[in-house]
């Protein structure tokens, strides 16, 4: 597949600050006519390397005629219940589950589902979570909807959950945790068989070490079991995708990309699990106020520094099919990847910590 199967899309919106980008947001498809997105943060103001406030948006957005537009015309045509970022939306037929997340006030578990009726936006509430969860990753199997990962009452966690698509109200069962090390921020996918668990990280504890993973799990739906995990290889590169986006095109395969670098990233985590560690108990070390300088140093860095993974990676039956797609416009973490037709969509995410983009990626596949 060359980069000529990937299109820039401009976007004009009514809010100001979404034209500047957001990530963490949610996004999905009405009635197979409309993109809709959702949500999200961004620091509108100065960026967190020169001290910018992080602000969350409940605004939920409409543009149709998006799947051949070079610029999308988007209209605000409601809100969520709350400003809301880093949960997880998921496209469920005509409509948009939206799970868990956070603002600066609270931390959620709520599950609800929008749909558009008339040009109006209807929100249906489901069973709230067993516990308040983000930064995990989401993902439909066999009638069941499955949650994994991510921060539970805000420590990094091995969640594992499922819903029953059919008997809803009856609510969530907790399931026994994956293997290995905690995942937030990691990317899920399925075939008709199997679900995945790709990437992700953990700042760590007082227990447990930071950690970083470039390996994706397989949980076996007829065993209820899960797999040894396999390693992420592109290009003799093993990838995180810690902080990337997929999406299943159809029951057999999905596509992953973006994310962070694995080497970068898993410094700067160290560095600040290292000095969490020394904030309680050792308060005045004088490595507390370098570890500091180093994470503004960190952050003050040209977007090319931190080489976020730039591969489309195409899956089949849970086998990384081939090299598919490697473009720098893909280099981001927090965006969020729709399907529709032959055609999937990347839409906004960071370049680098703290700064988005309002950049949305068409890609054509050869299927």
């Amino acid at each position: 597949m060359s980069a000529q199967n990937i299109k820039e899309i401009q976007s004009n919106f009514p809010d100001s600050n979404y034209q500047k980008g957001v990530s963490g947001h949610f996004s999905g498809i009405f009635n197979d006519t409309y993109l809709m997105m959702a949500g999200g943060c961004n620091f509108p103001d100065l960026p967190p390397s020169e001290g910018g406030k992080k602000e969350f948006y409940k605004s939920i957005f409409i543009a149709k005629d998006f799947a051949e537009s070079k610029k999308l015309n988007w209209e605000k045509i409601g809100e969520l219940p709350e400003e809301l970022a880093y949960g997880y939306g998921l496209q469920f037929g005509r409509s948009v589950i939206i799970l868990g997340g956070e603002n600066e006030r609270i931390q959620s578990k709520k599950v609800f589902v929008l749909s558009l009726e008339n040009q109006k936006i209807k929100i249906e509430n489901w069973p709230d979570l067993p516990e308040t969860l983000n930064n995990f990753t989401a993902v439909i199997a066999q009638e069941f909807l499955y949650v994994l990962g991510g921060n539970k009452n805000g420590k990094a966690s091995h969640s594992f959950l499922r819903l029953n698509l059919n008997k809803i109200q009856a609510g969530w069962e907790i399931l026994p945790d994956f293997l290995g090390n905690p995942r937030t921020q990691a990317v899920a996918f399925s075939d008709e068989k199997n679900i995945y668990l790709a990437g992700g990280f953990a700042l760590g504890s007082e227990e447990l070490p930071p950690s970083l993973n470039t390996d994706y799990l397989t949980f076996n739906l007829e065993n209820q079991s899960w797999e040894n995990p396999q390693p992420i290889m592109v290009d003799s590169e093993k990838l995180s995708v810690g902080g990337g986006f997929a999406v299943n095109t159809d029951a057999e395969t999905a596509y992953v990309s973006g994310g962070v670098n694995a080497e970068i990233f898993f410094k700067a985590l160290k560095r600040i699990h290292e000095t969490n560690l020394l904030l309680k108990k050792e308060p005045k070390s004088p490595k507390i106020e370098e570890n500091q300088k180093q994470g503004k140093i960190y952050l003050s860095q040209e977007a090319s520094w931190y080489q976020f993974n730039p591969y489309l990676i195409k899956f089949k039956k849970g086998e990384i099919a081939d090299f598919y797609l490697k473009d720098d416009r893909l280099r981001r973490a927090g965006a969020s990847m729709v399907s529709f037709g032959n055609s999937i969509f990347v839409i906004m995410g960071e370049i680098k910590p703290g700064v988005r983009t309002p950049s949305i990626l068409h890609i054509k596949l050869n299927q």
